[in-house]
């Protein structure tokens, strides 16, 4: 099955400094590497075929570099990759699969309801509900970066089902329950023995993830917890922080519910 193709209004800026003619080659490859069904990497030596010979192979490589000039395209020599194409549409081999695809749109329909994405951010304390680490959604790529997990994950995108998860822990436990996967889950209780005090989250409407952050603040967890490391300034609880959140305990696959690939 071939991946859809969706555009995203905020290509329109980087398309306004081409010219029209590279502007039509950048829609018409997009629409070549969707009925490909590939993740929008363009053998260079398909580009003539790509733009259905309908312009010189000369021609046609010149706008291809008025592309990568402006940004919209990287030229790797033997392909052209689409700059931003994962942002866009999920990933080929999660659209060629029913359960992942579902999962993919389930996903970005729960980073557009914001005051879901807030309910689950004040009650978590913005805390991973697997190693107690206190996630940066700001991180759009490192292990403690914030990401919320589905506690099953076929089920529904709800407060109940819901939780805040370190991309660690969430690549950990990938397309499967805790128990499957051989993790916990703490209880909203155990998180607030953590901390000391109430939690605050900013007033401003919470936005998706992937675009701005949720502020919080709390003050250090109490000394009662027995047996617990000294906290980091990036620890909170009795795990380590961010400084066990290595690349090499990242395993590799789709996160589904951030869209990203992890490695």
């Amino acid at each position: 099955m071939a991946a859809w193709l969706k555009t995203h209004p905020n290509s329109l800026p980087a398309l306004a400094v081409v010219s029209f003619d590279a502007e039509a080659v950048w829609h018409i490859t997009r629409l070549y590497c969707a009925a490909k069904g590939n993740d929008g990497r363009l053998p260079a030596g398909e580009l003539h075929v790509a733009v259905a010979r309908k312009i010189t192979e000369a021609r046609a490589r010149r706008l291809a570099a008025e592309l990568v000039s402006a940004g919209l395209w990287l030229d790797h020599g033997a392909t052209y990759e689409l700059v931003d194409w994962l942002k866009d549409q999920p990933a080929a081999a999660v659209w060629d699969d029913d359960t992942q695809r579902d999962r993919w749109a389930r996903g970005k329909a729960l980073r557009r309801d914001r005051d879901l994405c807030r309910r689950i951010q004040q009650r978590d304390a913005n805390l991973c509900r697997y190693c107690a680490v206190r996630v940066n959604w700001t991180d759009r790529k490192g292990p403690g970066g914030g990401t919320y997990d589905h506690v099953d994950p076929d089920g529904p995108n709800s407060l109940d089902n819901v939780v805040v998860a370190c991309r660690r822990c969430n690549g950990r436990k990938k397309d499967r329950t805790p128990a499957q996967a051989g993790m916990r889950l703490l209880t909203a209780g155990e998180l607030r023995l953590t901390i000391v005090g109430p939690t605050t989250v900013d007033e401003e409407p919470v936005v998706p993830a992937d675009l701005a952050p949720v502020k919080s603040e709390s003050s250090p967890r109490p000394d009662s917890l027995a047996g617990a490391p000294e906290a980091g300034p990036n620890q909170i609880g009795n795990r380590s922080g961010l400084d066990r959140h290595t690349a090499r305990d990242l395993e590799p696959g789709i996160d589904l519910d951030t869209g990203e690939l992890t490695r």
